[in-house]
């Protein structure tokens, strides 16, 4: 695993990367690849007894990695508040596995 970054960038442009903790490069590495334990991916690896496998949050799609960390309702509320406190204004990510890249 080398390091993830938005699509469209340059590597020179995320000199920062090498501060970024293993485990949160890790994380980032496992929801690109729908590898973080949601009730979709579970329930696909056979894991558990998951009746529902819809989101718990908004009961309003399947609960895979791509809506639990950008698409649900609750999860974007949270990025809102975060971005906002981290002052960074505008950014709006549309997917994992799209917006994400290796590099």
């Amino acid at each position: 695993m080398k390091g993830i970054i938005m699509a469209g960038t340059s590597r020179k442009n995320f000199d920062w990367l090498a501060e970024i903790p293993k485990k949160v490069l890790c994380f980032s590495w496992r929801a690109k690849m729908e590898r973080i334990p949601s009730a979709v991916a579970l329930n696909r690896r056979g894991i558990g007894a998951i009746s529902n496998i819809i989101c718990t949050h908004c009961n309003q799609a399947l609960e895979c990695a791509d809506h639990l960390l950008v698409k649900c309702s609750f999860a974007r509320t949270v990025m809102v508040w975060i971005l906002r406190w981290c002052g960074i204004s505008g950014t709006n990510f549309e997917s994992v596995t799209e917006d994400f890249v290796e590099v």
